[in-house]
């Protein structure tokens, strides 16, 4: 599989894959970082070049995660991939808690160790989650947010499309956060926050 991004979010990736056993095969890194070595950890291949990446797609190695936290570059990388023929996974700890009440049909989340996900949630496409952050059940969570470390989103709580939510962030139980929003770490959030806002 394909991990679109070098930097520490795809290292953080790779681990869980790592403690997984790697179930998707190997691992290979795009990212168009010149000043990165061919091989991390002198084991994972990167490969650099969009040319690279769409022959590695054309040659069947279809499956791919970006590893990309800020949103709006997130959406645009999985475009680009998917415009060469990727296909957007899911990478999913087995020592995540997701409830088996859940019914979602996951597409391109990321949810490591001990982070979780309660029952009758929605959560839309190409979101990461990270270590220690739990999302409440009935809450529905927009295409491409990404949780920071730690975070808790109440039950019944809307995040809108875009949004970022910094480490230590609590959203309180039934308020709704609109698009494009942007969390500090350790806010408390306990009212609805429009589009476009910036919560400290």
């Amino acid at each position: 599989m394909i991990i679109y991004g070098a930097g520490s979010l795809g290292k953080i990736i790779l681990a869980e894959l790592i403690s997984d056993q790697f179930p998707y095969g190997d691992v290979i890194f795009f990212d168009e970082n010149t000043g990165l070595p061919d091989y991390l950890y002198n084991k994972f291949r990167v490969i650099k070049t969009v040319e690279e990446l769409s022959e590695l797609i054309q040659s069947g190695e279809k499956h791919f995660i970006p590893a990309i936290g800020h949103p709006r570059l997130r959406e645009k990388a999985v475009r680009k991939i998917e415009q060469l023929g990727g296909e957007l996974i899911s990478v999913i700890s087995s020592e995540s808690f997701i409830s088996k009440l859940n019914f979602n049909t996951f597409e391109g989340l990321f949810a490591p160790r001990w982070s979780g996900i309660s029952h009758d949630t929605k959560i839309g496409k190409s979101c990461i989650l990270h270590h220690y952050s739990g999302i409440g059940h009935d809450a529905e969570i927009g295409n491409f947010v990404t949780v920071s470390t730690d975070v808790q989103i109440g039950s019944f709580t809307t995040v809108g499309d875009y949004s970022f939510i910094g480490n230590c962030a609590v959203l309180y139980p039934h308020i709704n956060i609109g698009q494009c929003v942007i969390i500090s770490a350790g806010a408390v959030v306990k009212n609805d926050v429009p589009d476009f806002s910036s919560i400290t």
